[in-house]
């Protein structure tokens, strides 16, 4: 698999909740995650004039882009949500950048993107999914007249597009803090993996499981090895990978079996990446120096299911023979 597909499989899968499947789709064409909700409106009582871009992850639920541009020309409104969303946003920032007073565009933009994140709200993803251009356009038409108290009119327009457009097109996306970690250079910490290991990945957070007596010490963890993690993360992204891995039940995560991709240790800091998928790897911080649960193998942990079974079941019939003894006895 070329670097540029398996990047683009990972820009995706954050916009699928962590669905490899879904993702792949997504990079192949057949699949369209990403809602656009276009708009231009005038007021009927004042020169207030605007165009609005809104961009929806259908799969997460969530407004993952916004722009807004408001004044009193009357060339904010020759652009058209009919246009392809590319040309509009382009438009909407050329109004934007040419206005003097940029504040009420700014001010109006945070009242829309906190309405449309408000609990009394949540609607406003699932109408605009459905076209609901009534729904949308009494939503937005309320929103704006309220805040530039004008009598406002509303024309609405809905668009497809992906996620892989969307990330390396678009000039509005809400910037949030990422979790993704940064590769520092320059420093005394050596990677037993040359490139970096996680990379273009989805990242989740979890522990090591711990075998005091039967693990492999975690100075001698190598690339390879096979160690049992538990995903930490409640996050919705990672519940729903842990799902498809029968790693969740009945709101609890389950060990599962992970391949490490890399190790290293920084003083006496453990710091392990592992993968329990294709392009999704744990991160795991240990302080101490442990014994964590490993498998050479699938086989083994199977195996070793198998004699902890055999041997119970042996345990509870030598049991069961030893009181039949012991009551044939006393009953003489």
């Amino acid at each position: 698999m070329s670097q540029n597909l398996s990047d683009n499989i990972n820009i995706a899968m954050k916009y699928t909740n962590g669905d490899v499947e879904l993702a792949k789709n997504v990079v192949r064409g057949n699949f369209q995650d990403i809602l656009v909700v276009k708009s231009r409106f005038k007021g009927t009582e004042n020169s207030n004039f605007g165009n609005i871009i809104i961009f929806l992850a259908t799969q997460l639920n969530e407004i993952v882009g916004l722009n807004v541009c408001t004044g009193n020309s009357a060339s904010i409104y020759n652009n058209k949500p009919f246009d392809p969303w590319k040309s509009f946003e382009e438009d909407l920032t050329t109004n934007f950048n040419s206005e003097p007073d940029q504040k009420s565009s700014k001010q109006l933009k945070e009242i829309i993107l906190s309405s449309i994140e408000s609990s009394s709200n949540t609607n406003f993803i699932e109408v605009s999914q459905k076209s609901d251009y009534d729904t949308v356009t009494t939503f937005l038409q309320n929103i704006i007249s309220e805040n530039l108290h004008d009598n406002i009119l509303c024309q609405v327009e809905f668009e497809k597009t992906n996620s892989i457009i969307f990330e390396s097109t678009c000039k509005s996306k809400i910037i949030t803090e990422s979790n993704d970690e940064e590769v520092q250079s320059g420093t005394e910490e050596k990677y037993i993996q040359s490139s970096n290991p996680f990379a273009g990945n989805v990242i989740l957070i979890g522990k090591a499981v711990l075998s005091p007596v039967r693990g492999k010490d975690i100075n001698s963890i190598q690339l390879g090895d096979n160690i049992k993690v538990l995903i930490q993360e409640k996050t919705q992204k990672a519940i729903n990978i842990a799902t498809k891995l029968n790693a969740y039940e009945n709101g609890e995560m389950k060990s599962i079996i992970a391949e490490v991709e890399s190790y290293k240790k920084n003083g006496s800091t453990h710091e392990i990446y592992a993968s329990i998928a294709p392009y999704i790897l744990v991160k795991i911080t240990e302080e101490e120096d442990v014994k964590v649960s490993y498998v050479t193998s699938v086989y083994e942990e199977e195996r070793e299911k198998y004699n902890n079974k055999n041997y119970i079941i042996g345990l509870a019939i030598i049991i069961v023979v030893l009181v039949s003894i012991v009551i044939f006895l006393f009953s003489k």
